[in-house]
């Protein structure tokens, strides 16, 4: 191996931040196995080779085809949480958008976990608990996101100040509590109530994709907030909004129900 070579592994093998969600890896035109295969030992490797020599994983970003979703990425996030990895960014998108992929009880088990964004998961809870005691950003987009589950997390995971829900499923009633939360987005389309909880807010963004006469409630107890963007929210009085919330600089609605 050249002195070249030998210096593009070492920097290659010592990286902490590994993205394997960029398009490189996917070619829609050819869907052959082979390549999904080499796809899989590409992680295998890099992943290997980080365990072997003791190095961290600070940032992991995978996006995995609808045809490897039975590929070892359980395993991969095994090896992750144990290498105390920092932010993680899964995504897996089924063909029909109705399927939700397992995913391993030990990822609530990451306890330096500080950013987690899952995408096409089923997400339970586990029987140990969750142990997200340093998590600050949460963001789960087109998820089953089961109600036991989701009271877990607002209740345990105290540092949380960013939230994000994008079209997940399993809920009709959703209770947002955070004395931390900062930010919280929400694109909704089975919820039938919100209820916000959290008194240092400052940004809170709504929107009702299917039932326009969405039922939202707390809003004028966050008297941090500064930017509110609501879109099919019913409201009884938007006067309110103004003589409620004094820091508020940015407004924004659409399809306001009476």
């Amino acid at each position: 191996m050249s002195t070249l070579s030998k210096d593009l592994h070492g920097a290659w093998s010592s990286l902490s931040y590994l993205n394997f969600g960029d398009k490189f890896f996917y070619y829609e035109k050819n869907r052959e196995d082979i390549g999904h295969v080499k796809f899989s030992k590409i992680v295998d490797q890099t992943l290997a080779n980080r365990q072997k020599h003791k190095v961290s994983i600070q940032k992991f970003w995978l996006r995995l085809p609808p045809c490897l979703c039975c590929s070892p990425y359980q395993k991969w996030i095994k090896i992750l949480v144990a290498s105390n990895i920092k932010d993680l960014i899964l995504s897996v998108h089924s063909p029909r958008g109705d399927n939700f992929f397992p995913i391993p009880e030990e990822i609530f088990a990451a306890k330096e976990l500080n950013v987690l964004d899952l995408c096409g998961f089923k997400l339970e809870l586990p029987c140990n608990g969750i142990k997200f005691s340093a998590l600050r950003k949460l963001k789960l987009s087109h998820v089953f996101l089961a109600v036991q589950l989701f009271r877990a997390l607002c209740a345990t995971c105290s540092c949380l100040e960013e939230l994000s829900l994008c079209q997940c499923r399993g809920l009709v009633y959703l209770q947002i509590l955070g004395s931390k939360l900062k930010m919280v987005q929400l694109e909704l389309v089975e919820i039938k109530r919100v209820v916000i909880m959290a008194p240092n807010l400052e940004e809170l963004r709504i929107t009702s994709i299917h039932d326009k006469s969405l039922d939202v409630s707390g809003i004028t107890d966050c008297k941090a907030l500064k930017s509110l963007y609501l879109d099919g929210v019913a409201f009884a009085n938007e006067k309110d909004i103004f003589s409620s919330l004094p820091n508020l600089e940015s407004f924004y609605i659409l399809c306001l129900a009476q």
